[in-house]
Protein backbone atom coordinates (compact mmCIF):
# COMPACT_ATOMS: atom_id res chain seq x y z
CA UNK A 1 0.00 0.00 0.00
CA UNK A 2 3.06 2.51 0.62
CA UNK A 3 4.15 1.70 -2.51
CA UNK A 4 0.83 2.89 -4.37
CA UNK A 5 0.87 5.74 -2.13
CA UNK A 6 4.63 7.06 -3.19
CA UNK A 7 3.75 5.69 -7.42
CA UNK A 8 0.76 7.87 -7.15
CA UNK A 9 2.58 10.75 -5.56
CA UNK A 10 5.15 10.36 -7.89
CA UNK A 11 2.88 10.38 -10.70
CA UNK A 12 0.75 13.46 -9.60
CA UNK A 13 4.19 15.54 -9.20
CA UNK A 14 5.24 14.61 -12.59
CA UNK A 15 1.78 15.74 -14.30
CA UNK A 16 2.28 19.43 -12.12
CA UNK A 17 5.63 19.63 -13.55
CA UNK A 18 4.19 18.96 -17.04
CA UNK A 19 1.22 21.30 -16.64
CA UNK A 20 3.66 23.87 -14.89
CA UNK A 21 5.96 23.41 -17.93
CA UNK A 22 3.11 24.20 -19.95
CA UNK A 23 2.06 26.97 -18.17
CA UNK A 24 5.56 28.54 -18.50
CA UNK A 25 6.09 28.39 -22.09
CA UNK A 26 2.59 29.84 -22.76
CA UNK A 27 3.60 32.92 -20.50
CA UNK A 28 7.16 32.96 -22.33
CA UNK A 29 4.82 33.19 -25.72
CA UNK A 30 2.57 35.59 -24.90
CA UNK A 31 5.23 37.86 -23.20
CA UNK A 32 7.08 37.74 -27.06
CA UNK A 33 4.34 38.26 -28.40
CA UNK A 34 2.73 40.65 -26.40
CA UNK A 35 6.36 42.25 -26.76
CA UNK A 36 6.25 42.21 -30.35
CA UNK A 37 2.84 43.81 -30.59
CA UNK A 38 3.93 46.99 -28.94
CA UNK A 39 7.65 47.14 -30.81
CA UNK A 40 6.59 45.64 -34.42
CA UNK A 41 4.37 46.16 -37.18
CA UNK A 42 1.89 42.70 -36.70
CA UNK A 43 1.47 42.73 -40.91
CA UNK A 44 4.83 43.71 -42.37
CA UNK A 45 7.24 42.59 -39.23
CA UNK A 46 9.30 46.23 -39.64
CA UNK A 47 9.54 48.35 -36.17
CA UNK A 48 6.42 50.39 -35.52
CA UNK A 49 6.06 54.09 -35.09
CA UNK A 50 6.77 54.58 -31.48
CA UNK A 51 10.11 51.70 -31.98
CA UNK A 52 11.52 53.95 -35.05
CA UNK A 53 10.78 57.39 -32.58
CA UNK A 54 12.77 55.38 -29.85
CA UNK A 55 15.23 53.81 -32.10
CA UNK A 56 15.96 57.71 -33.72
CA UNK A 57 16.02 59.18 -30.51
CA UNK A 58 18.59 56.86 -29.40
CA UNK A 59 20.55 57.50 -32.79
CA UNK A 60 20.55 61.42 -32.50
CA UNK A 61 21.46 61.08 -29.15
CA UNK A 62 25.12 59.96 -30.92
CA UNK A 63 25.65 63.27 -32.70
CA UNK A 64 26.69 61.57 -36.03
CA UNK A 65 24.69 62.81 -39.25
CA UNK A 66 21.81 61.01 -39.93
CA UNK A 67 19.38 61.04 -43.21
CA UNK A 68 15.89 60.20 -42.12
CA UNK A 69 13.50 59.29 -45.05
CA UNK A 70 9.57 59.96 -45.25
CA UNK A 71 8.46 57.40 -47.69
CA UNK A 72 4.55 57.40 -49.02
CA UNK A 73 2.90 55.45 -51.37
CA UNK A 74 0.95 57.88 -53.76
CA UNK A 75 -2.67 57.52 -54.34
CA UNK A 76 -3.18 54.97 -51.54
CA UNK A 77 -7.03 55.67 -51.60
CA UNK A 78 -7.72 54.80 -55.25
CA UNK A 79 -5.65 51.76 -54.42
CA UNK A 80 -7.52 50.77 -51.96
CA UNK A 81 -10.76 51.32 -54.00
CA UNK A 82 -9.49 49.75 -57.08
CA UNK A 83 -8.72 46.80 -55.99
CA UNK A 84 -9.79 46.20 -51.96
CA UNK A 85 -8.30 46.59 -48.76
CA UNK A 86 -6.87 42.72 -49.09
CA UNK A 87 -4.72 43.34 -51.98
CA UNK A 88 -3.27 46.55 -51.05
CA UNK A 89 -2.45 44.67 -47.66
CA UNK A 90 -0.88 42.51 -49.18
CA UNK A 91 0.86 45.26 -51.55
CA UNK A 92 2.37 47.32 -48.46
CA UNK A 93 3.53 44.32 -47.26
CA UNK A 94 5.90 43.12 -50.61
CA UNK A 95 7.13 46.49 -50.20
CA UNK A 96 8.06 46.10 -46.53
CA UNK A 97 10.05 42.79 -48.01
CA UNK A 98 11.21 45.26 -50.94
CA UNK A 99 12.74 47.40 -48.96
CA UNK A 100 14.39 45.05 -46.60
CA UNK A 101 15.36 42.68 -48.66
CA UNK A 102 16.31 44.73 -51.79
CA UNK A 103 17.82 48.63 -50.31
CA UNK A 104 21.51 47.94 -49.57
CA UNK A 105 21.96 50.34 -47.52
CA UNK A 106 23.10 50.91 -43.21
CA UNK A 107 19.47 51.43 -42.37
CA UNK A 108 16.65 51.08 -39.85
CA UNK A 109 13.48 50.77 -41.44
CA UNK A 110 9.97 50.74 -40.01
CA UNK A 111 6.12 50.89 -41.30
CA UNK A 112 5.44 54.68 -39.65
CA UNK A 113 1.08 54.53 -40.78
CA UNK A 114 -1.03 52.61 -42.98
CA UNK A 115 1.08 53.30 -46.29
CA UNK A 116 3.80 55.38 -45.15
CA UNK A 117 7.80 54.03 -44.35
CA UNK A 118 10.08 55.61 -42.76
CA UNK A 119 14.35 54.81 -43.18
CA UNK A 120 16.98 55.91 -41.50
CA UNK A 121 20.19 56.35 -42.99
CA UNK A 122 23.65 56.44 -41.22
CA UNK A 123 26.02 59.50 -42.78
CA UNK A 124 27.76 56.94 -44.46
CA UNK A 125 25.16 56.89 -46.61
CA UNK A 126 25.14 59.31 -50.74
CA UNK A 127 21.60 60.19 -49.71
CA UNK A 128 20.85 61.14 -53.44
CA UNK A 129 21.84 57.59 -54.63
CA UNK A 130 19.82 55.69 -52.32
CA UNK A 131 16.56 58.15 -52.49
CA UNK A 132 17.04 57.26 -56.53
CA UNK A 133 17.53 53.92 -55.83
CA UNK A 134 14.50 53.84 -54.04
CA UNK A 135 12.35 55.17 -56.56
CA UNK A 136 13.76 52.69 -59.10
CA UNK A 137 13.12 49.52 -56.83
CA UNK A 138 9.53 50.64 -55.94
CA UNK A 139 8.98 51.29 -59.34
CA UNK A 140 8.91 47.91 -60.68
CA UNK A 141 5.93 46.33 -60.71
CA UNK A 142 4.03 44.13 -57.86
CA UNK A 143 2.39 41.03 -58.76
CA UNK A 144 -0.51 40.37 -56.63
CA UNK A 145 -3.42 38.02 -56.86
CA UNK A 146 -2.78 37.73 -60.59
CA UNK A 147 -2.76 41.81 -60.62
CA UNK A 148 -0.10 44.08 -61.67
CA UNK A 149 0.36 46.91 -59.66
CA UNK A 150 2.33 49.79 -60.51
CA UNK A 151 2.68 52.65 -57.96
CA UNK A 152 4.32 55.74 -57.28
CA UNK A 153 5.85 57.30 -53.92
CA UNK A 154 6.46 60.55 -52.13
CA UNK A 155 9.81 60.48 -50.55
CA UNK A 156 11.03 63.07 -48.24
CA UNK A 157 14.25 63.61 -46.28
CA UNK A 158 15.42 65.72 -43.18
CA UNK A 159 18.52 65.62 -42.10
CA UNK A 160 20.21 65.77 -38.52
CA UNK A 161 21.51 68.07 -36.72
CA UNK A 162 20.57 70.18 -39.64
CA UNK A 163 16.95 69.98 -39.82
CA UNK A 164 16.27 69.46 -36.22
CA UNK A 165 17.23 67.99 -32.73
CA UNK A 166 14.67 65.59 -31.56
CA UNK A 167 12.78 63.27 -33.60
CA UNK A 168 9.74 65.13 -33.73
CA UNK A 169 11.13 67.81 -35.46
CA UNK A 170 12.39 65.61 -37.99
CA UNK A 171 9.47 63.83 -38.77
CA UNK A 172 7.25 67.17 -38.88
CA UNK A 173 9.85 68.35 -41.37
CA UNK A 174 10.26 65.41 -43.49
CA UNK A 175 6.27 64.94 -44.01
CA UNK A 176 6.76 68.66 -45.08
CA UNK A 177 9.56 68.15 -47.39
CA UNK A 178 7.92 64.83 -49.14
CA UNK A 179 7.26 65.47 -52.95
CA UNK A 180 5.65 63.07 -55.44
CA UNK A 181 7.64 60.68 -57.92
CA UNK A 182 10.74 62.46 -57.17
CA UNK A 183 13.06 63.52 -54.03
CA UNK A 184 14.16 66.81 -52.77
CA UNK A 185 16.36 67.44 -50.11
CA UNK A 186 16.49 70.69 -48.34
CA UNK A 187 19.06 71.88 -46.42
CA UNK A 188 17.57 74.48 -43.97
CA UNK A 189 20.73 76.91 -43.55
Amino acid sequence: ILENKIMNKMLSIKRTNIKLKNLISEKIKQEENNFFLLNFDKATKLYNRKTITQKLTSLISKQEILYVIYLDIDDAKILNDSFGHDTIDKLIVDVANRLTNNFEYDNVIARFSGDEFLIVLSERTHIQNACANLLDLLSMPFYIDKSEIKITVSIGVSIFPNDGVDAGTLQCIMQKKKARTVFHILIQA
